[in-house]
């Protein structure tokens, strides 16, 4: 003969901690029934206590900018964010460039360093 179903309290009944869930959990009890003892269980104040370590708990849809004065010291945004630099590319003029000439092309091509000369590799030892 199986056991008899225990009497679930009414969940409206049930009071955070303080009440006994166990009943619930059986696999007998209706999925909308355990739900909703769930729910109720959950909804205690002790389990709604950030511990700190949340990472998305912010409110990211305030703007916090960057104040300038640490923007103008990043180095990649200068040209990015700042025109003060192309404006004082554009007001010095650059010196013309000298016309390419063939010694002065031979003189960028031409190695630095010669390579050292090996000593020939007797017959039979290659």
């Amino acid at each position: 003969m199986p056991a008899p179903k225990p009497e679930l309290p009414p969940v409206d009944s049930l009071q955070g901690l303080a009440s006994e869930y166990q009943d619930f959990l059986r696999p007998e009890v209706d999925e909308k029934l355990r739900q909703s003892a769930l729910k109720k269980l959950f909804h205690d104040p002790h389990f709604n206590v950030m511990d700190g370590l949340d990472t998305y708990i912010d409110d990211y849809s305030k703007p916090d900018p960057i104040p300038e004065a640490m923007l103008r010291t990043l180095e990649h945004a200068k040209g990015l964010l700042f025109d003060d630099d192309k404006k004082e590319a554009e007001a010095k003029p650059e010196k013309p460039a000298e016309p390419p000439t063939i010694a002065r092309a031979q003189e960028q091509h031409e190695p630095k360093v010669e390579a050292p000369v090996l000593p020939p590799v007797p017959e039979g030892k290659a």
